[in-house]
């Protein structure tokens, strides 16, 4: 796997336009390692961002 953590941190801040826009990037890397190591996939039935959770549960 090429790259590191910290580029791909650096990707997010490079490309953002608003500090919103930095986090949603964020919250999207940690539900993506959430559904996919393979301890944490274990502890969760899923993960979602906070705005696909809010709209399911209104």
């Amino acid at each position: 796997m090429s790259g590191s953590i910290r580029d791909l941190l650096e990707r997010y801040r490079a490309g953002a336009k608003t500090q919103r826009e930095k986090g949603t990037y964020f919250e999207r890397l940690c539900v993506e390692f959430l559904k996919h190591d393979p301890e944490m996939a274990q502890q969760y039935e899923d993960a979602w961002t906070f705005r696909e959770w809010a709209e399911a549960n209104g």
